[in-house]
Parts: C-alpha cells; structure tokens; sequence
C-alpha cells in the first residue's frame, strides 16, 4: 500500500534556488539529518529528508549483568514539491512531521509556508470518465450532515452497485460534506484500488497504483 498527503506550498523562491538551498544541507555517514536530493526540473523538486536516530538499548543477560546495545535506526521522509501547481506531497508520511517541516524551513531561510489542502472529491470522483469507466464506488463516508436546529451527523455507507444514489436519497437535499471515497478497480486492465480524503489523503494499493497516483494527481493539480 501507498500512502500520500498533499499540502499546499508556496515560497518566493523558484525551484532552482530552493532545491540550491536544500542542497546544502545534504545528508552523509556523518550527519544527524538533512536531504537527499533525487530528481530536479525547473517546475519540481524529488527528494527525501533522512534523520539518523541512536539510541542505547539494554537488556539483561543470563548472569545478571547488564547489556547495553548502540542502536541507529533511520527515519526516511520521501517528498515533491510542485511549483507548478504550489503543491507539496510526501509519500507514506509518517506521524510526526514537524522535524521535516522545522528542517524545510531551515533550508529555505523559512520563505515557504504549507497549509491544509481541500479537494473537491466529489466533483473529481464522480464526474470523471476514465474512473467511471474502470473503478467501482464502495465506500462513502459524510460529514457534517445538517439535521437542523445545530445538529449534524457524519456517516460511513457501504456496500451495493448505486451506493452513491442510494446515499442522496438518504440524505435527501441536506447539506453535507464527502470526506472520503473508497473505489475498486472493475477491469483487469487497470488493478488498483484506493482511498481518497477531503482533507488531500490518498490510500492505495495494486499492480496499477503508480499508474492510479500519477492519473489522480494530473485531474486534481494539472501536474
């Protein structure tokens, strides 16, 4: 499975200067963190942000003494920026992301800031031939459904082939948000299958889900 998270980014410093700038701050056998730079355009940055983390591990042994063990481990954050479209991903991210964001910061002299991003998933999902065509809807989840008098309620359908009508008659012209849609693929010359989130979260799993990834991110961001 692949995980993605996309943010907006926006920086007033090109592609150029900010991948120069990250590429000062380079990571080697003798740094605590710092970057890998894997590809560069003039519209985009590939790279990754690597932090060297040691720590003593100790255990006792059969007699009674005490074993203490130097372990490193490695913390491997994989990311893009896209200046064509101010928007930065980061591939299978991990919980905590502040020291990436801190360390960004850092390299470009803090001229760039990231903000939540909101899709349209509904108008992308929906309306699209292609995914139309070759994928099956099998999970809706909605939020902020109004039920009037400042109640609202969230819900998670699944199941059945016209789940999406099925959904709206339930709803019946209430305001409400879809905060993630869950397709499978229907063809065996696309197999793939995933999760997309309101919030710019994508999940997805098969043989296709590069392909899949690549699709969903030329409809949502023209990259």
């Amino acid at each position: 499975m692949t995980r993605i998270k996309w943010y907006k980014f926006s920086s007033s410093l090109d592609a150029e200067t900010l991948n120069s700038k990250i590429n000062k701050i380079k990571f080697n056998q003798y740094s605590s963190d710092g970057f890998q730079i894997s590809s560069f355009r003039k519209d985009r940055i590939e790279a990754r942000y690597i932090e060297r983390i040691e720590y003593d591990e100790s255990q006792k042994d059969p007699f009674g003494e005490t074993i203490t063990t130097r372990r490193i481990v490695y913390r491997d954050t994989q990311f893009k920026i896209f200046f064509s479209s101010n928007t930065l991903e980061i591939i299978n991210p991990g919980r905590n992301l502040n020291t990436f964001i801190m360390k960004l910061g850092e390299a470009s002299g803090f001229n760039f800031s990231i903000e939540p991003i909101s899709l349209d998933i509904r108008k992308l999902t929906y309306t699209n031939n292609f995914l139309a065509s070759n994928f099956q809807n099998t999970s809706i989840s909605i939020s902020q459904i109004d039920l009037g008098e400042g109640t609202s309620a969230k819900i998670t359908a699944t199941g059945g082939l016209n789940i999406k009508e099925t959904v709206e008659q339930l709803i019946a012209g209430r305001a409400y948000y879809i905060s993630a849609l869950t397709f499978k693929s229907t063809t065996r010359d696309f197999v793939a299958s995933f999760v997309i989130t309101r919030d710019g979260g994508l999940k997805t799993a098969g043989k296709d889900s590069n392909r899949l990834i690549e699709f969903l991110k030329s409809e949502i961001f023209i990259i």
